[in-house]
């Protein structure tokens, strides 16, 4: 018999045993007849009943399975006692149901039919012989070793028919482990949906492939070809040329590639070959069955590609943005405004991106200067400049509701003052608590310095990658290990006493020591999930428990896990107004307002974090006495008294390791601090000059 408590709620054994004892006593059998099958702390058991016979074990459990039922749709009480003396309902079914047996049937009538094939040999289900048995609706498949006196690697039974496999080549056996996604594609994801499992795009400004000599012309399609390895988008600026040869270059550098071009064109509308141009390339086996929309923004400089595979839209923006207008930069904006409203209504068919050559650096983003600099520090150019052109308000207005998928490595390198910038970046529009369960990674393919040592081009390729199972990085657990506990989880006062109530049920101290610390660890995983179950469930007004329920309802939603949703739906009335499950399919109700209380959530847990950082910055102790808050103030005031040259020395060191501690103190983001912190900082160099220069003098 199998027995399962109600919703997966862990108890103690034996409380379990008492529980399955008063039950069998009442119908005449003792603890002697049957044996509890389990974990010490579980919420799955098997009752194994015992008998001199096979009809004997078999009339005791058909008679202790029908006392439990007291008439049709009635049953006995079947409950037993939790840590807490709470009353926990389970059920007792026998150990096949319907399918276990109709399983069974298809199974020995496979082995018939093996067996007649083997002529004579052994080969049943359980066979060493028998790699895998895999059961589906309708269909039943067996995995057989290859041997040469047995060719056939498998055989498939379907409506009563036979049909042998051939294996192509001995290989071992390799059952691909199902992602937490589910199954692929998946149909909430759009990028999965097109392409399961990954999704890369690439972007890089060639600095005119398709114009350069014929020998250059050559060595640079070679790389764009290596470039298109493992990509599924291709975004290259600066291509050079006219349209139909630059479109012919590109078909046969990348066949079989869906190819879309745009050049720049003159007031007369003539193509100019010697500037501009960008390709977008999407890969073969997207290109077979996908169709594809492109819209000219900019010609030459920005190009809008609509991937439409079914009901999924995924958007690609090539952009090269030098030397446009602001009409034109509008232009642009006119174009992705829709987007991000048509993602935020429909994110599970709709995807959008942006990438290319932008020619802005990010806010407070410095040049990073190759090799050694000997200049003084003072003279040393340290600012941010945006290149002439490029509209920054307007791009910002533009961008501000699109999200950055941010790399660290500079990707363009200026030869004349060597120098290197991150001036390709790209932007995605999707849902953040969809952005957040991906494997995100962004990186260069090579530095800018070696692609302008080897004169391709002075640009670096950049990479933007979505994966659909996460890979296992630095310090992550195994994939077989459990993830850790929250903090938040830990320090919540019902934890410990959930792990007490839980140690003294099993009684733990009096196991075996080989099995302590499993028994241990079992009631650690309990406890957590019995107080992030009060959390989510009796704590419905708290932020904290607002937020655990929206992160599970993203998990249901974009991972497609009904048995989740299912589970939300009846413990939480928010996840019941959001989810809605249609067969095997799991959707939002309400996507803009799912999108709004999940980023509000978060919002306020990193606000807090942050808040909580800067009252521990605040409150720092310093060796003089007092908060640094107060001495960066006290500081401050000495040097508004100071005088120039006939200060002490001591007086110009002070201030020099307060400005200092200033300069560390830059995150803090409200009070006097921030508003003084560029009246003070703007003199640390000239203080720390004339420090330098005093001492030379000495």
């Amino acid at each position: 018999m199998f027995c399962n408590t109600e919703h997966n709620v862990k108890v103690a054994r034996p409380n379990f045993h008492a529980s399955i004892l008063q039950l069998a006593l009442e119908v005449g059998l003792d603890s002697e007849s049957f044996d509890l099958v389990g974990d010490l702390l579980d919420d799955k058991f098997e009752i194994n009943f015992k008998g001199s016979n096979h009809d004997d074990i078999k009339s005791k459990t058909l008679q202790f399975y029908s006392s439990l039922m007291l008439r049709k749709g009635v049953w006995k009480k079947q409950a037993v006692l939790d840590d807490k003396s709470k009353e926990i309902r389970f059920f007792v079914n026998p150990d096949k149901n319907g399918a276990q047996i109709r399983r069974e049937v298809l199974t020995k009538l496979l082995q018939d039919l093996v067996q007649n094939s083997l002529a004579g040999r052994e080969f049943g289900p359980r066979s060493p012989r028998a790699l895998c048995l895999l059961i589906g609706a309708g269909s039943v498949f067996c995995i057989l070793p290859l041997r040469k006196d047995f060719p056939l690697s498998g055989c498939m039974i379907r409506e009563s028919s036979l049909s042998w496999m051939r294996q192509p080549s001995v290989s071992p056996l390799k059952l691909p482990s199902l992602p937490r996604w589910g199954s692929l594609p998946n149909v909430n994801v759009p990028l999965f949906s097109v392409n399961p499992r990954e999704f890369h795009f690439l972007s890089w400004n060639g600095r005119g492939i398709c114009v350069a000599d014929s020998i250059e012309r050559v060595r640079l399609g070679r790389t764009a070809f290596q470039l298109s390895q493992k990509m599924q988008v291709l975004c290259f600026q600066e291509v050079h040329g006219l349209e139909a040869e630059i479109l012919l270059s590109f078909q046969g550098w990348l066949p079989g590639w869906h190819i879309s071009v745009s050049v720049p064109r003159s007031d007369d509308g003539m193509e100019t070959a010697c500037a501009g141009g960008v390709v977008t390339a999407v890969c073969p086996s997207i290109a077979s069955f996908a169709l594809f929309e492109d819209e000219v923004l900019i010609p030459g400089r920005c190009i809008g590609t609509s991937i439409l595979a079914g009901d999924k839209v995924l958007t690609v923006s090539n952009l090269h943005n030098h030397g446009l207008k602001a009409e034109q930069v509008r232009r642009i904006g006119n174009f992705m405004s829709p987007i991000i409203h048509n993602i935020r209504d429909s994110p599970c068919s709709k995807f959008g991106i942006l990438l290319g050559d932008l020619n802005i650096k990010a806010e407070e983003e410095l040049v990073f200067n190759v090799g050694r600099n000997f200049e003084h520090p003072n003279v040393r150019y340290s600012g941010n400049p945006v290149h002439s052109g490029t509209h920054l308000r307007i791009w910002e207005s533009i961008l501000d509701e699109w999200t950055e998928v941010i790399q660290p490595f500079p990707t363009h390198f200026k030869s004349r003052d060597n120098s290197c910038s991150r001036i390709d970046r790209g932007w995605v529009a999707c849902p953040s608590s969809l952005l957040t369960k991906m494997h995100n990674s962004s990186y260069v393919t090579s530095s800018p310095e070696a692609f302008h040592a080897s004169g391709l081009s002075e640009h670096a390729p950049m990479v933007i990658a979505f994966a659909a199972a996460p890979r296992q990085g630095f310090g992550d657990p195994p994939p077989n290990c459990s993830p850790n506990i929250p903090v938040h989880i830990c320090k919540n006062p019902n934890f410990k006493l959930h792990v007490e109530s839980l140690i003294s049920d099993v009684g733990l101290t009096e196991l075996p020591e080989g099995s302590q610390l499993d028994c241990l660890n079992a009631c650690i995983k309990e406890a957590a999930k019995r107080v992030r179950q009060a959390l989510t469930i009796l704590d419905e007004d708290s932020i904290t428990s607002m937020r655990l329920t929206l992160g599970s309802v993203s998990r249901a939603i974009w991972f497609n896990n009904t048995r989740l949703a299912r589970l939300l739906c009846r413990s939480s009335p928010l996840a019941n107004s959001l989810l809605s499950i249609v067969g095997y399919t799991v959707s939002c109700s309400d996507h803009v307002k799912f999108d709004e209380l999940f980023n509000f959530a978060y919002k306020e847990k990193h606000g807090n974090r942050i808040r909580s950082l800067n009252r521990a910055c605040t409150k720092t102790k310093s060796k003089n006495g007092g908060s640094t808050y107060d001495l960066v103030y006290r500081r401050h005031d000495e040097w508004k008294r100071f005088s120039g040259p006939r200060a002490s020395d001591s007086l110009f060191l002070e201030l020099l390791l307060s400005l200092r501690m200033l300069r560390k103190l830059w995150l803090l983001p409200r009070g006097k601090c921030k508003r003084h912190f560029h009246h003070i900082g703007g003199k640390y160099m000239r203080l720390k000059s004339a420090i330098l220069r005093k001492r030379n003098n000495c």
